[in-house]
């Protein structure tokens, strides 16, 4: 995780840290879903071998993973999706949600 030295406006807790309502504050298209859970949950996607390494050699950032890449173009598009809508996105419909996240259908 990378951290700054920034902080929350609203409650002035480091703002890597703080999961202060402060921090998604503006009219609700300006506000992704991505920015509701960052500020809750700090992250959107976790990699599993990052957190829980199952071998810590095997597991080595260093070393070369054949899964690696899917979990990180698998993180990479969770973001962009999230990214793309807005809580007032969520106001319309499902089948229109859909659309906005870039999905023909649901299925």
């Amino acid at each position: 995780m990378t951290t700054s030295n920034r902080f929350c406006s609203g409650c002035g807790a480091p703002d890597w840290w703080s999961p202060c309502a402060a921090r998604v504050a503006g009219p609700p298209q300006a506000v992704s879903v991505k920015d509701v859970i960052e500020a809750s949950e700090h992250v959107t996607f976790e990699v599993n071998c990052d957190l829980h390494r199952v071998d810590d050699e095997r597991c080595d950032p260093a070393t070369a993973c054949s899964i690696r890449p899917v979990w990180r173009l698998l993180e990479r598009r969770i973001n962009e999706v999230l990214a793309g809508v807005s809580l007032a996105d969520l106001q319309h419909a499902e089948p229109e949600v859909y659309q906005i996240a870039g999905a023909a259908t649901g299925n």
